[in-house]
């Protein structure tokens, strides 16, 4: 029976309240898998899935979850209500699509990971952190330096998204330039930048790996 996205839902209830370790281990070992995926070089994931859970170290409900949160950074797509611990998995990482996913979710502890230094050049990184502010600031130049900022957070534009909507519009275009000159990299529609102003970078395990800060 497929139920393995209704487990899950019951699983990240359960760790909300201390289940299982709490959620700060559950990050600790989302990191563990993410960091062991990155070291091997590997972009396919393929195999059954309770298999796979134990090649990981996790159980099987926390790797239909790990699954869940990697949905959109494949090649292709996967439902996990359509998994149960004996479904094959096959899934195909698109690594600069990752990176930009987890800069948007202000995932720190997972794109921080050393294990990207041998997937992605530090240029690339950077273009896609870049590109990343381009998608999510604010600029028009229409709204007033003292108007309320059109992001909706109540306070003026000048004090919330107009820096990092000019240092996007610098960004962006270099990065139009780099385009121009060189054009784009064959099969690469890929993912965003990041920008000044990511939220809670904190969230998540510590460095140290004392576990996560929730904001």
């Amino acid at each position: 029976m497929a139920d393995m996205g209704k487990r899950w839902e019951e699983r990240v209830e359960s760790m909300r309240y201390g289940g299982n370790g709490g959620m700060d281990a559950y990050y600790l070992r989302e990191k563990d898998f993410y960091a062991k995926v990155l070291a091997s070089g590997e972009r396919n994931v393929k195999g059954p899935l309770k298999d796979l859970a134990e090649e990981y170290k996790v159980d099987p409900v926390e790797f239909a979850g790990i699954l869940d949160g990697i949905s959109e950074s494949l090649e292709g797509t996967i439902d996990i209500n359509e998994l149960d611990e004996d479904s094959e998995v096959d899934i195909t990482v698109d690594y600069k699509k990752l990176y930009y996913n987890m800069i948007k979710a202000k995932a720190k502890w997972l794109y921080g990971l050393g294990e990207w230094d041998a997937l992605l050049t530090a240029e690339e990184r950077k273009d896609i952190k870049a590109r990343y502010i381009k998608d999510n600031t604010y600029f028009n130049e229409k709204i007033g330096r003292n108007d309320p900022c059109p992001c909706g957070s109540g306070r003026k534009y000048k004090k919330c998204c107009l820096a990092a909507a000019e240092a996007a519009m610098v960004s962006a275009a270099a990065m139009d330039s780099e385009a121009d000159d060189d054009g784009p990299e064959d099969g690469d529609n890929g993912p965003g930048t990041v920008g000044a102003e990511l939220g809670d970078e904190n969230a998540g395990p510590d460095a140290d790996g004392e576990g996560r800060e929730e904001g």
